[in-house]
């Protein structure tokens, strides 16, 4: 847990307060919703640069409820595509293994989610053109550096090869011109297939109980055979 940046924003008096035919009532509740739209905009504006620092990583926001909707009206499209869930509590009373403990169960259902809908794309590979499953598929996929995000088991080995020259991988050692001499056998295809899509800046998620061995979402088709 590491706290990327604190907001210190000016306080407002009690909304409470009436004041003549509650017209100091009324501004400073004014007041409040200003300041209120301030803050969250500026959380958004931290958002978006970690964004940008980071990657898509799942979001999850915690505190009040009406806080929550409020500060979701301001996200922009692309953050609220990482919107994973929310958890309520009092943002004053919250400690770091609290949010800890609340963040990982909207994670984990989250991840829950993420991977039936996943599966489910990958299961009908054949009528998608974004997407390939099957090891042959995926290795060309990830050779071309065409791959935004690849889907393996999370158990399991695959023994495979990769070309000393061009550096392709294969599992068969048969399926590049420079196979031969340069060929040499690797422990786990999918741990060579992962590290390659994660740099080229793509994704990789472990499914359980996949009906595939691994599949990928393109970012551009890719020729077969």
């Amino acid at each position: 847990m590491e706290t990327i940046e604190a907001l210190a924003t000016p306080g407002v008096r009690s909304p409470r307060f009436g004041g003549w035919y509650g017209l100091e009532s009324y501004r400073v509740q004014q007041r409040v919703t200003q300041l209120a739209r301030h803050h969250y905009q500026d959380v958004v504006t931290i958002l978006e640069r970690e964004s940008r620092a980071g990657g898509d990583r799942p979001l999850v926001i915690g505190g009040q409820p009406e806080g929550i909707t409020q500060l979701l009206s301001l996200l922009p499209e692309h953050l609220r595509e990482q919107y994973a869930g929310s958890f309520a509590a009092d943002p004053h009373k919250l400690t770091k293994a609290r949010v800890r403990e609340l963040a990982s169960a909207v994670l984990a259902n989250w991840a829950a989610r993420r991977e039936q809908q996943l599966a489910a794309e990958a299961a009908g590979a054949a009528q998608r053109t974004d997407t390939v499953a099957g090891l042959p598929a995926c290795l060309a996929a990830v050779n071309a550096g065409a791959v935004s995000m690849l889907l393996i088991p999370d158990q399991g080995l695959i023994p495979g090869f990769v070309c000393g020259r061009c550096g392709a991988i294969s599992f068969t050692g048969d399926d590049c011109p420079d196979w031969g001499a340069a060929a040499r056998p690797i422990p786990d295809l999918l741990e060579e297939m992962a590290v390659r899509v994660l740099d080229d800046h793509g994704q990789v998620v472990a499914v359980h109980k996949q009906p595939w061995s691994v599949a990928a979402r393109l970012r551009f088709p890719v020729p077969q055979g």
